[in-house]
């Protein structure tokens, strides 16, 4: 596992990531999130007051974050199609004659 290395790949990644670091953590240093954050093109870091289980020692913080995540995704989402929609609405499609 010691191997393991995806860090040429996580530019490509082109969905939202949250990248949620335990502050206390001894076993993934805090460079090693900042680095995963600064890699992935769509990401959010940030920290919580916990170690290595963050997930498990603050569920409630995690919860939250999840919540405030998924929501900013899905409102950055609809902003998109919304301007997508705006977009083909001003185009007027060209239609080729029949040879």
């Amino acid at each position: 596992m010691l191997e393991f290395d995806e860090q040429k790949t996580l530019p490509s990644v082109n969905i939202p990531v949250l990248v949620v670091a335990g502050r206390h953590d001894r076993m993934t240093c805090p460079e090693a999130s900042d680095r995963l954050a600064e890699l992935l093109p769509n990401s959010i870091e940030t920290s919580i007051d916990s170690g290595h289980l963050g997930f498990w020692e603050q569920s409630a913080e995690v919860a939250q974050l999840l919540t405030e995540f998924a929501e900013r995704c899905v409102t950055v989402d609809q902003a998109a199609r919304k301007d997508a929609e705006i977009g083909l609405r001003g185009v007027t499609p060209t239609v080729q004659p029949n040879s």
